[in-house]
This record gives structure tokens, C-alpha cells and sequence, in this order.
């Protein structure tokens, strides 16, 4: 299960004094959004495109997203609408949508991923002319990794529009990379440098977590601004997503005969919101490598938005949010005697699980898309300013 978003609805009071050039054919400030997915694919990619669309609408711009027609998983396309289609426009949620046909291959193993992922970016580039012709004039690009080439075709498409360029570095490459495939870490080195070089485009750089903007400082020094922007929620929209380790653990449930184990197929996403409710706890897991200490699960908003008391497996910056908020317990990967220990505390109290409920309500608050992005249109407008001295 993927995120679900939550926030109360407000006006926010933009800042209109950018410069002229951004205001142009009565379109007002224009965002382009490069991601391989968009909704209604599953996923967190898809989720933190869609969450950052509506954060670039809170903000004042009219957004187009540059997407993949919907085929994710199995790298089909299925709704008839795109039969016969190479590049498709169309409008989602008062976002336009300018959607390009990849592969039909499914997103499953490194080197399929790559291989789309190089097939999106190489049909960006082809597809300029047009795209720009369908978008306008273009004020910002925002960019959205899974892989650091993201920030090369944003990069590419600022530079033509003369536009402010956004880089979100939602993965670590090639650290995470490494640490989920042991086996290529003779591409670490080479991995890198090409990180390192892919930071020094951007007028900006987003994270989804402060650890993960610390990381990025420490490690790579990039001249520009790194601002911590975390996924958020709105519980009018959800996705439901499958995921590469389900097989895995049909596999494990098969191998210990785990009659009590029980796999739901893929779901509607209006059946998700009662699946969560009727939980009385859910669980957030991490892997325990140190790099996914930035890693913020866009299941913790789901369950957040749920109101639902969580047991995170996890460390750093996730368990600070849990454990000082008093929404839920951590404990750390392969300590099972204390997540036992934890499940049965939460069983044997209903108190404790209807003051970490009553608590959830209140963390949603600061993570809702309105607060967000009030907080970033601050961080940005002076940024933008700041730019446009230099120039």
C-alpha cells in the first residue's frame, strides 16, 4: 500500500512578485513536472508525483506533468483510451498530463528499470519541441529522481526555458542502490561521480526527509539550497500499489507453512481506507542498512491519515517522528523479543492505542499539503529572488 494524502482545505496568500517573465498568455506561473510515474500507476514514484503536483497548485502555478503512459507493474497498457497512442495529452484533476509510451516491460530487477527509465529520458529529449509547445512558457522545473538522470533532462529543459530548475533527490542513488544489491558495489565509485555532478545542476535540491538533506550536505557539498520536503497527506486520494517482495513472502509464508499469514491481491483503491481502519495497529518496516535511516515510508502517511497507532522496525529520523510525537513504538531490525514485547503492550491497553490515535490526529496536522506548502512557497520565493539577483 502506497500514500494516502491529507490536508484542510485553505487559501494560501501567494507572493506575486516574481518576475515578468514568469506571467505570460494569461497562464500565470507555469510548472513543468518531469516523473516516469504518475497516478493511476501504484507506487510511491506515482505518489510523490501526484503529491508534488498539488503542492506546485497550492503554490500558484499551473502544472504539466512529463509522464509514462500508466503501465507500471507488468508494463502493460491497459485502458483502451491509449491504444494506438505514442504520446498522449490529457487532463487529470486539472493537471495536464503529457504522457509518453515506453517499453512493455515489466518494473521488475535493476537492469528492466534502467532500461525504462533511459527510454522515458531519451523520449523527454525527442519530444522538446513538442512538449514545450504544449506547456508554454515554463518558469520552473521541478525533476523527480528514481535515478540521478532525472536532474540531466530537467536540467536540459531549464536551460531552454530559462527557468527555475528543482531536483528531488527521493533516492539515494547509488547508495541505496548499493545497499539493496550487494552485488554492484564495484558501481559505487563511478555511481558517485555521477551523483555528484547531477547536484551541481539544480538552483535547488529537495529531500524527503532531514536526514537525507544532511546526508546530501556532508557527502556531496552542493553550492545550492537543500530543502527537506516530506511526502504529506491528503486522504481524498490513495493508491494502492503491489510490490518486487510479495513473492518473497508467499515463498517464506509457504516455506513455515504460516497459516495465519494472509495475502490481499491487488485493490481498489476506495477498499484500502476500511482495510487500514480495521487494524488496530500497522507496521512500518525498514531495511536496517544505515542509508535508509532518510528514507520516510509513504506507508507511515497512510496510516498517519488513518489515525492508526504504528510499530515502526526502524531508526534515525522515522523513530524520532513515532517516539517524540507518542504515536506509535520503534525498535530496531531483529530485535523480536521487544516488537513482541510492544505488540502486547498495545493489545493489553486500549488506552495507550486511543491517546497514540488521539496523538496521530495531531501530527497530521504538520505533515497536511497546505502546511507543506506554505513552508516550502517561503523557502522558494527567496530562492527565485536570490536567482534572479545573479542574474
Amino acid at each position: 500500500m502506497t500514500s494516502i494524502n491529507y490536508c484542510i482545505r485553505m487559501n494560501l496568500l501567494i507572493n506575486t512578485t516574481m518576475s515578468r517573465s514568469s506571467i505570460k498568455n494569461g497562464l500565470g506561473l507555469v510548472a513543468l513536472l518531469i516523473s516516469l510515474y504518475f497516478p493511476p500507476e501504484p507506487g510511491g514514484g506515482s505518489i510523490t508525483a501526484w503529491n508534488r503536483a498539488l503542492i506546485l497548485q497550492k503554490l500558484g502555478y499551473t502544472v504539466f506533468v512529463l509522464c509514462g503512459f500508466p503501465s507500471y507493474p507488468a508494463g502493460k497498457v491497459i485502458n483502451p483510451k491509449y491504444k494506438g497512442k505514442f504520446f498522449y495529452v490529457e487532463k487529470f484533476e486539472n493537471i495536464t498530463l503529457i504522457r509518453l509510451r515506453l517499453l512493455p516491460l515489466k518494473s521488475k530487477g535493476y537492469l528492466r528499470r534502467v532500461i525504462l527509465f533511459m527510454n522515458f529520458i531519451s523520449l523527454s529529449f525527442v519530444y522538446i519541441p513538442r512538449i514545450l509547445k504544449i506547456s508554454n512558457e515554463i518558469s520552473l522545473v521541478y525533476a523527480l529522481a528514481p535515478m540521478l538522470f532525472s536532474s540531466f533532462i530537467g536540467f536540459i529543459y531549464s536551460k531552454i526555458t530559462k527557468s527555475f530548475f528543482i531536483y528531488e533527490v527521493s533516492f539515494l542513488w547509488p547508495e541505496e542502490l548499493i545497499a539493496f544489491r550487494t552485488s554492484l558495489h564495484f558501481t559505487l565509485s563511478f555511481g558517485k561521480i555521477l551523483a555528484k555532478i547531477s547536484y551541481t545542476l539544480p538552483d535547488m535540491l529537495v529531500t524527503i526527509s532531514e536526514f537525507a538533506a544532511q546526508y546530501l550536505s556532508t557527502n556531496y557539498k552542493p553550492k545550492a539550497m537543500i530543502y527537506a520536503l516530506p511526502i504529506g497527506v491528503e486522504p481524498s486520494f490513495l493508491i494502492v500499489g503491489e510490490g518486487e517482495e510479495k513473492s518473497k513472502l508467499e515463498d517464506i509464508k509457504l516455506a513455515h507453512r504460516l497459516n495465519n499469514l494472509f495475502f490481499l491481491p491487488f485493490q481498489d483503491s476506495a477498499f484500502v481506507p476500511d482495510i487500514i481502519y480495521s487494524a488496530d495497529v500497522c507496521v512500518v518496516p525498514l531495511s536496517p542498512d544505515p542509508i535508509y535511516n532518510a528514507t520516510i515510508p509513504t506507508k507511515f502517511f497512510d496510516y498517519l491519515a488513518c489515525h492508526k497507532p504504528q510499530i515502526g522496525i526502524c531508526g534515525e529520523e522515522l523513530a524520532m517522528i513515532i517516539n517524540s510525537n507518542k504515536i506509535g513504538l520503534t525498535v530496531k531490525d531483529k530485535e523480536i523479543d521487544k516488537l513482541v514485547d510492544g505488540i502486547l503492550s498495545l493489545k493489553n491497553s486500549p488506552s495507550l492505542i486511543s491517546s497514540m490515535e488521539h496523538n496521530s490526529h495531531a501530527v497530521l496536522q504538520e505533515f497536511s499539503l497546505n502546511n507543506l506548502a506554505s513552508k516550502f512557497n517561503k523557502v522558494l520565493k527567496k530562492e527565485i529572488m536570490s536567482k534572479e539577483k545573479e542574474k
